[in-house]
């Protein structure tokens, strides 16, 4: 499952990426030696799945595009790439309706009501982008912590 058949090219986020290798080994090559290595770092069984998962959410939230439907007269943004919303939401195991709309609307509360507005596409690609670096710097502070508890 996951993003198996994809490559760097596949996702936003790597395609301007350097092709660096590691003493003149593609990436791939390198796997099992990274399995091994978090391995000793205790991250390993559900953890190593749940990293994982969560650099594969990543990858996916790079993917989504955004466009702009007139919808009961008001512009408001959509998700113009139906198949990365399809494979994130099996990826995260939450329905394509919720992330659509947690990523095309934003709530808050106003003299104690509260209040929803729809987002331009700029504006629900700016936080789909500022949701996907939030998880990157989880997933950071969590291998951080990990090789420091060593």
């Amino acid at each position: 499952e996951g993003l198996v058949g994809f490559d760097t090219s596949d996702f936003a986020y790597l395609r301007n990426a350097p092709a660096e290798s590691i003493d003149g080994l593609a990436s791939g090559d390198n796997w099992s030696e990274t399995v091994d290595a978090l391995s000793i770092f205790g991250i390993n069984d559900d953890l190593f799945l749940h990293l994982m998962r969560s650099l594969c959410v990543i990858l996916q939230l790079g993917n989504l595009t955004f466009g702009m439907d007139l919808i009961e007269g008001e512009e408001r943004s959509t998700i113009s790439s139906p198949d990365v919303l399809t494979k994130l939401s099996s990826i995260m195991g939450v329905p394509e309706q919720e992330i659509e709309s947690a990523m095309t609307k934003r709530s808050f509360s106003m003299r104690g009501e509260e209040v929803t507005i729809a987002l331009k596409d700029n504006e629900a690609k700016d936080g789909c982008d500022a949701l996907a670096k939030e998880i990157y710097a989880r997933v950071f502070d969590l291998l951080v912590a990990k090789i420091n508890d060593r």
